[in-house]
């Protein structure tokens, strides 16, 4: 190596050297530098990749919402409706069915529209629900882990703490006692964009579950040690295999389930909303308003095949920074 060469490869490792102490110290720079990165990276490599046509979403869109507004009224729907649908969905034979609904308050005015709800949900093995962890709350007025924690689903993995509580919202208490339910919640950096999804949170020696830890435990996909794992976008809005909840509907009631088995026959059903007055749209590395389906879709794929992303060694982030400041 010649003594120019030797002399630059000095100045290189000096800059490098000098900007980590100082990032470490004040600046603060490299976590913005590492999102950023990886941001750029992922919108390049999601332009090769293909999103698993085994994972699909049913929207309750605007076209849903406009075409049963004369039957059904307003959203929320009668719980019933959903019943049906599910009664359709299940004669096909899907892998699982997954509500990105968290069915939380009771039907005052129509209790027989929970009932066939429950009647057709809590039965079969392949339907689980959503609930929505509550941070900043007071724990004392939270549900109390050591009673029902194995009746939800969790899992003690340490002693703990008798008197641990959870603050939550859950769905239906005969859905909840399924035991077949996850958290939703996904959380924004501090630049207001989200790129981890929770696998679990760890309370007081419990294990509470994300929904999408919960499905893939059931298809005995592989589960990581991470509480979090990054995302790997495959898909950008309306990129992945999307139905209609109207026609999905329309084709239960006609008992059409020939047509339901080539759209959902071995798939992972994912319901929710993605109408702009349901306001279920989160900021990503891909867009500002990607629909909840998609989010959750895509944290299944990653668990599916293992494609979550590793965060970056901090001495990669500081060289590629020091290079920038050359």
């Amino acid at each position: 190596m010649t003594q120019l060469a030797l002399r630059n490869l000095f100045f290189v490792l000096l800059a490098v050297t000098v900007f980590a102490v100082l990032d470490f110290l004040f600046l603060g720079f490299m976590p913005a530098l590492d999102r950023g990165f990886l941001d750029l990276l992922q919108k390049m490599r999601e332009q090769q990749l293909q999103p698993d046509p085994a994972i699909v979403q049913l929207h309750i869109d605007e076209r849903s919402l406009e075409l049963l507004a004369d039957e059904l009224g307003r959203y929320p729907w009668p719980r019933a409706v959903h019943a049906e649908l599910l009664h359709g969905l299940l004669a096909a034979e899907p892998a699982a069915v997954v509500f990105d609904i968290v069915f939380s308050d009771p039907d005052r005015d129509r209790p027989g529209s929970d009932d066939y709800f429950v009647e057709v949900a809590a039965a079969d093995p392949r339907v689980f629900f959503a609930q929505v962890l509550l941070e900043n709350k007071v724990f004392s007025s939270g549900v109390p882990l050591d009673r029902f924690g194995d009746t939800l689903g969790y899992t003690l993995v340490e002693p703990g703490d008798a008197a641990v509580r959870q603050a939550m919202t859950l769905p239906l208490p005969a859905l909840a006692a399924t035991g077949r339910l996850g958290s939703i919640n996904f959380f924004a950096d501090s630049d207001g964009i989200g790129r981890r999804y929770v696998v679990y949170k760890q309370r007081g020696g419990w294990r509470i579950p994300s929904l999408p830890m919960k499905v893939a435990q059931y298809l005995k996909y592989p589960i990581p040690d991470e509480a979090f794992i990054r995302l790997n976008w495959s898909a950008h809005p309306g990129e992945r295999v999307q139905h209609s909840y109207a026609d999905v509907l329309r084709l239960a009631r006609d008992n059409d389930f020939t047509a339901l088995s080539k759209l959902f026959a071995d798939r992972v059903v994912i319901i929710g909303g993605n109408a702009p007055g349901l306001h279920d749209f989160r900021a990503t590395p891909l867009a500002g308003d990607f629909p909840g389906t998609g989010i959750l879709a895509t944290a299944i794929e990653n668990l599916k095949h293992e494609s979550y992303l590793q965060d970056l060694p901090t001495s990669v982030t500081h060289a590629v920074a020091g290079g920038l400041l050359l």
